[in-house]
């Protein structure tokens, strides 16, 4: 027993327990809220910067110091986004953009053969697009898609099917 609660009885030490459990429950959901934040800027910033997430357990909740060195870690990659300060880091940043790049050009480059190869299916299927997904695909502007991986998935899928149907149709 604490000293404040030696001359408590019961029932005034089951209500101070119950207030210290909900000014902590109050204050892991604050973390937890904390850590959601921080992650959605991490994940914002290393879509950008093409680097691996901050390496946090996102199920349970942060201490203060965890907290406070994910900000900082965030902080020092949104520095370094803005203004690097060595040449080292420019070098850094050139190589990480560089390798970003060659990443979203490969993407760009299986879209625009994955697409091209979907349209020839479906021309001979005589079959127009039938969902908003088809018709995105089938759109002329190639720069308008989204190249996120659920999309290339997708896009996979869809080739699947047609050209499944085709070499069914052309069975028939």
């Amino acid at each position: 027993l604490s000293r404040d609660e030696e001359g408590c009885t019961i029932l005034q030490m089951e209500k101070s327990c119950r207030t210290r459990v909900e000014v902590m429950k109050g204050h892991k959901n604050q973390r937890m809220e904390e850590l959601k934040g921080l992650a959605a800027k991490d994940c914002e910033l290393c879509d950008i910067m093409c680097t691996t997430p901050f390496s946090i357990d996102q199920n349970s909740v942060p201490s203060v110091k965890q907290l406070e060195t994910y900000r900082t870690y965030l902080d020092d990659l949104m520095k370094e986004k803005v203004a690097p300060e060595t040449p080292l880091s420019d070098l850094l940043l050139v190589v990480q953009f560089s390798s970003c790049l060659f990443f979203q050009e490969h993407r760009h480059d299986e879209f625009v053969s994955t697409k091209k190869e979907i349209i020839a299916f479906m021309n001979d299927l005589e079959q127009n697009p039938e969902t908003s997904f088809e018709m995105d695909v089938m759109c002329e502007d190639e720069d308008a898609f989204c190249l996120s991986n659920d999309n290339i998935a997708a896009l996979k899928l869809l080739l699947s099917h047609v050209s499944l149907l085709n070499l069914f149709l052309n069975l028939i």
